[in-house]
Parts: C-alpha cells; sequence; structure tokens
C-alpha cells in the first residue's frame, strides 16, 4: 500500500504597498513581481522533488566566517548521521529524489484588501499565474479579499471609475472576503479612524501570509497604517517581506533600487535579523527606519519562504516508516472504527472515513511512535553516554588502568555530542510533537465529522479555548497541516450528511457512539496513561533514593577503609562508588525529567476526571442543540489538553552533558 494521500498546500501571498504607483512604474513592477514569483516557485518545486541538500561553501572573505563555522558544522552533522545510520537502523533515511507521488503540491492563493495600487496590481499577477507544475488538480490561483472597512464605505476610496470597477472584477472573483464580517467598522470618515480601519486590514493581511510582498519605495509611512509600517509588523511577527521597489506618484527615481542589467526594480528580501546581528544595514544606512530587520538574497531554502509548506512536504515524504507497517496500522484503525460505528447502523460511514481521514491519521501516528522513540532513546543514551565517560575516567585514575583507556573516554564523550547534534539537526523532538499534535486532531475530526452543522472554528481545529487557556506568551504548535485537511474533512461532513446538514441517526444513537467509540476510550487512556507515569515515577524515586543510601555507604565506608597506599583493590572500589553513584543518580534523573512521569500523572489523571464530568450529560437524553454544546465543551478540553502538552513538550530538550 502506498502511503496516505499527499494534502496539497496553499501558499499564501500577502500584499503591501503603495495606492499611488507612478503610472510608468507599472510594467516594470508587474515584471518584478513575476520574476518574484518565479523564484518562489523554483525553489518550492525543486525542494519537492529534492529536499535540501545544506548550504553552499561559502565564499573566501574576511566577514564570512559565521557562514563557514556553519558550512563546517552542517559536514560534521552529516558525518555523525551517516555513522549513527550504520549502528541503529531506525534512523530514517533521506531521500534524495522524491517519488512523484510524495511530492506535496502548492497552489497559489493571494491575501489582499484589493486596494488602489499594490494591492490590486500583485492580485492580479498571482491570479494570472498557471497552475504549479506539481499540482495535479491543476487548482487555479485564488484569492482571499481581507476588506479594511464596510463595502460601502471602502468603495469611495478609489479615485476613478475605472480604479474602482477594477476593484468589483477582483472582488467577485474572490474565493473568501471578509465582506459579511459584522466587526468591520463603518465609522470610517477620513482621518485616524480611517487610518486605523487600513492598518488593521494590513496587520490582518500579514497575520494570514506565509510570505509578503512589499511594494515600497523605502521611506517611512506618511501615517497610520502606510507601508513601512505593515512591513515593520510583518518582521516583528516573523514573516518574510519580499521587497520590491516601488515608486511613487511624482516621486524621484533612487538608483540604489534599479537594477543596471535588467532595468527592473531591485528586488530584496527583508527577514527578522538574529539576536546579534550581523553588520548589514537596510541600504547601508546605520539610521534604517526598519528595526530587527535583515536584508539578504532571495533564498533558496523552501522554508525561508514558507515553513509550513516545509513542513507538510517532510510529512509526506517521511521513511521513517514502512508502507507495509503503513498498512497494517491504517487496516487496524478502520476495523476498529468499522466495529465502533455499527450502533449508527448506517454501513457507508466507516468507509468514507477509513479512505480520507484516518489515512492520514494512521500515517501521523505511526510517524509520532516512531519519533517518540528515537528521542527518548537517544536522550537517554547521551547522558548514558557521558555517565560512561566519567566511569572510565574514574576507573582509570584511581585503579591505575591503562592510560590508553583515556581514549574511550574521550570517544564516549563525543559519541554522546555527535548524538546530540544529530538528534537536534533531524529535529526529532519537534517531529514526535508535531506528529502526535496532528494525530489528536484528526483522531478528534473522525467524530466530529459524524455531527450535523458543527461549528467551523472547531472543524478548523480552533476550538473555543477554556479560560485556564495556556499563557499567550507562549506560542502554540504551527497549524500547517489545518488547511491541508480541513476541506476533507469539510467534504466528508458534506458527503455524509448531505445537503442541509441532516443528521446521521437519532440524537440516541449519536450519543451513544460519541460517548462508547470516542469520549470513554479517552478516559480509558488517560486513567491508564496515568497510572502507567505514576509507576515509573514511584520506581525512579525509589531507585533515586536507593542510590543516595548506597552513596552514604560508600562514603562512610570510604572513611574507614581508606588506603593512602592506592593498593588494596577493596578500598579504591570503594572510592570510584562514591565518586560514580551520585553521577548515576544524576544521570537517571536527567533522563526521568525527559520523561516527565510526575507531571504526566498528575495531567492524565486531571485530564481523565474532566472528560469523565463533562460526559456525565451524555447519559440521559439530549435535544439537537444540547448535544452539540457538550461535543463542543469536550472538544474544546481535548484541544486545549494536547496544546498544552504540546507547549510543555516544545520546552524541554536535553542539553550538553556535563
Amino acid at each position: 500500500m502506498s502511503p496516505p494521500p499527499i494534502a496539497p498546500y496553499d501558499l499564501r501571498i500577502g500584499v503591501t504597498g503603495h495606492r499611488n504607483l507612478a503610472a510608468e512604474e507599472r510594467p516594470r513592477l508587474q515584471a518584478a513581481v513575476d520574476q518574484a514569483l518565479d523564484h518562489v516557485e523554483r525553489v518550492l518545486v525543486e525542494y519537492a522533488a529534492r529536499p535540501a541538500t545544506g548550504t553552499p561553501r561559502p565564499k573566501l572573505e574576511l566577514n564570512a566566517l559565521p557562514e563557514w563555522v556553519a558550512w563546517c558544522g552542517e559536514r560534521v552533522d552529516a558525518v555523525a548521521l551517516a555513522l549513527l545510520r550504520r549502528v541503529w537502523p531506525a534512523v530514517p533515511r533521506a531521500l534524495d529524489q522524491v517519488p512523484r507521488g510524495q511530492q506535496t503540491p502548492f497552489r497559489w492563493v493571494v491575501v489582499s484588501p484589493l486596494a488602489e495600487g499594490a494591492d490590486q496590481l500583485v492580485a492580479e499577477r498571482v491570479l494570472q499565474r498557471a497552475p504549479t507544475t506539481i499540482d495535479p488538480s491543476h487548482t487555479p490561483p485564488r484569492l482571499d479579499a481581507v476588506l479594511p472597512m464596510a463595502l460601502e464605505k471602502y468603495r469611495v476610496d478609489f479615485t476613478t471609475a475605472e480604479v474602482r470597477d477594477h476593484f468589483e472584477r477582483l472582488l467577485a472573483r474572490a474565493a473568501t472576503t471578509n465582506e459579511a464580517d459584522r466587526l468591520l467598522p463603518t465609522d470610517v470618515e477620513p482621518g485616524p479612524r480611517r487610518d486605523e480601519a487600513y492598518q488593521l486590514a494590513g496587520h490582518a493581511v500579514v497575520n494570514r501570509c506565509d510570505v509578503l510582498v512589499a511594494l515600497w519605495d523605502g521611506h517611512p509611512a506618511g501615517g497610520t497604517g502606510g507601508t513601512q509600517q505593515i512591513v515593520q509588523y510583518a518582521i516583528d511577527q516573523g514573516r518574510p517581506v519580499i521587497w520590491i521597489y516601488a515608486r511613487r506618484e511624482g516621486s524621484p527615481v533612487d538608483s540604489r533600487f534599479v537594477e543596471d542589467a535588467t532595468g527592473l526594480p531591485k528586488i530584496q528580501f527583508l527577514v527578522p535579523a538574529p539576536p546579534e546581528p550581523r553588520p548589514k544595514w537596510l541600504w547601508d544606512r546605520r539610521d534604517s527606519i526598519l528595526k530587527g530587520a535583515e536584508c539578504v538574497e532571495l533564498p533558496r531554502r523552501a522554508k525561508d519562504f514558507s515553513l509550513g509548506f516545509h513542513r507538510l512536504s517532510a510529512f509526506h515524504r517521511d521513511r521513517a516508516v514502512t508502507h507495509r507497517a503503513f498498512a497494517d496500522g491504517l487496516r487496524k484503525m478502520q476495523d476498529e472504527l468499522g466495529t465502533k460505528l455499527v450502533p449508527l447502523g448506517r454501513a457507508d460511514i466507516a468507509p468514507k472515513l477509513g479512505a480520507t481521514i484516518l489515512p492520514p491519521l494512521a500515517w501521523a501516528d505511526l510517524l509520532a511512535q516512531h519519533y517518540q522513540r528515537l528521542y527518548r532513546y537517544s536522550a537517554a543514551a547521551i547522558y548514558l553516554l557521558a555517565l560512561l565517560a566519567i566511569t572510565i575516567g574514574v576507573a582509570q585514575h584511581v585503579f591505575h588502568l591503562w592510560h590508553e583507556l583515556i581514549v574511550g573516554e574521550f570517544l564516549a564523550l563525543l559519541a554522546a555530542w555527535g548524538l546530540l547534534r544529530v538528534l537536534r539537526r533531524e529535529k526529532w523532538r519537534e517531529k514526535f510533537l508535531n506528529d502526535r499534535y496532528v494525530a489528536e486532531w484528526l483522531r478528534r475530526a473522525q467524530f466530529l465529522a459524524l455531527l450535523p452543522g458543527y461549528d467551523q472554528l472547531t472543524r478548523l481545529g480552533l476550538a473555543p479555548r477554556a479560560k485556564s487557556g495556556p499563557p499567550a506568551l507562549y506560542h502554540g504548535p504551527e497549524t500547517w497541516f489545518v488547511d491541508a485537511w480541513s476541506r476533507v474533512i469539510a467534504d466528508v461532513e458534506h458527503d455524509l450528511h448531505g445537503p442541509g446538514d441532516r443528521p446521521l441517526a437519532t440524537e440516541e444513537l449519536l450519543q451513544q457512539v460519541m460517548l462508547n467509540a470516542w469520549i470513554k476510550p479517552q478516559i480509558e487512556f488517560h486513567e491508564n496513561k496515568a497510572e502507567r507515569a505514576h509507576a515509573r515515577a514511584e520506581g525512579a524515586e525509589r531507585i533515586t533514593f536507593a542510590l543516595f543510601l548506597l552513596t552514604l555507604t560508600m562514603v562512610l565506608l570510604h572513611l574507614v577503609v581508606h588506603d593512602e597506599s592506592g593498593h588494596h583493590v577493596g578500598a579504591n572500589l570503594v572510592t570510584v562508588l562514591a565518586i560514580l553513584l551520585p553521577a548515576v543518580a544524576a544521570a537517571l534523573h536527567a533522563i526521568e525529567r525527559l520523561l516527565d512521569h510526575e507531571r504526566t500523572t498528575h495531567r492524565s489523571g486531571q485530564m481523565a476526571r474532566r472528560l469523565k464530568r463533562l460526559a456525565t450529560p451524555l447519559r440521559t437524553p439530549q435535544t439537537p442543540g444540547q448535544l452539540n454544546s457538550t461535543i463542543r465543551d469536550i472538544d474544546a478540553q481535548m484541544a486545549l489538553e494536547v496544546q498544552e502538552w504540546w507547549i510543555a513538550g516544545d520546552l524541554q530538550q536535553p542539553g550538553h552533558p556535563v
């Protein structure tokens, strides 16, 4: 069986820029926008077929020392990874060439307020692009319109009837728009209120896009909501910006931003600067009007343009799970789901879910299990190798063994350091967390699809959070998978319920399936998880206490049998144990902190109790509205729990053993 169906990625191109572009510049700006988008497409198509092989060798320049250090580090990591693959077959191998069936297609989506000038120009250039060459469905580009104010107020901002007609034609082509949003401002008379509306629309564009295209002359904004402020907001939010020099009507040409060879406006790439940026300044001026930005060449790595596309592509082509293991796992899930849905009396439900939602669920679940093992085993091995190094050094010194044994200590420390570099380079922890989050999101979706008319926010994985939600300072997982499968889930719901969101069965049968097939297994899972974690935490505590008593005993014996001559084997053994036992306890404690059994015991136990309480209404008959409300509360709690789990795991990682 082949891997799960490939979900396409919506590459969202945001746009900001001047409204009063110089008329004579428009043909060159259109060509520059096409050139930039062509570059983005080449990079992403190349990455979908052949994963990035690393950075090229830097130039021999005095200021290229950081690039040389990074390049040498990549060579060291590659050697360490190759050696690890020889001794550990579970480490997945990279693909030199991705099979056509596993290449991730992407589709163009332009996010624009459709204002006069830059907004309409970039939107039009994106909409006129042909579908990407790796999209088997040949889906044309899509427009998402983000209006800054109510439509009747917005129309008066266009200077001519021709521009207004152009706006109406583009708006008619929009796949989605916020035109019906009741929160759109209507009190927007010319002045500060209207400028604030444009600023909020610019922020919304930045928040929704992968990369922002800015047609900008490089000068400060003339007021609130100007192009410079939107570009600065994008930099502050970590969004990359493709900056194309655009001259405003009546302003002189700035020769610094015009390419002599082509005559096109200069295309630059703005990214958030590192914490200690190199001395690169925007157009070589120390008084740059952008804060925290670095100007670099257009990148050749897909993740520099879209981290979401990078991760979705890596998910699709991952080789950590064999096709046979995937087939077995999927078949098991399909059989279990079919058994759980028997009470509904609809034989067509399980096959539809099994052919759409279950394949990516099985794939994500198996990947999460594999990377969890890789992460935990490698993290434990790092501390055990450090302990081995200490053991060799102490034993050689106390027992006066061969001096060459120090080589073993050196090799053990080198192996621990190399394994840590591989763990961080291959991002096993991140893959485990992300794949598990995807799996749990899809696991909820297969049951939520049974409810007619369920809330759209919940369907997209954005269920309402409980009041005790995670602190705002901690970001949650990336939602690169939401767009990829939300349409699949929506199509499945439409097939199951038909027009009008007809219920699949009576509320009584739906309650029975939700309670017995979904919620009760989740309660049992958390109860069993809490019991296992509690037993392991207690076991670790007993071992640590036993090591403490042994250390205390060895220290007392060391006082009694101390032999200054160094020839008494028993005294030397006591000395070695007095030194090594605390090191063993420290290594076990570090491993236990990574596994975090104590926190898991509390969190899973608390989750099981909350689910029991929230599921109580399902044991009595409910109306459709009551059932929907109860399921929404349960789903929100599950979404919150897995997000808190992701955040806690993201804050944990093994450090350098010392």
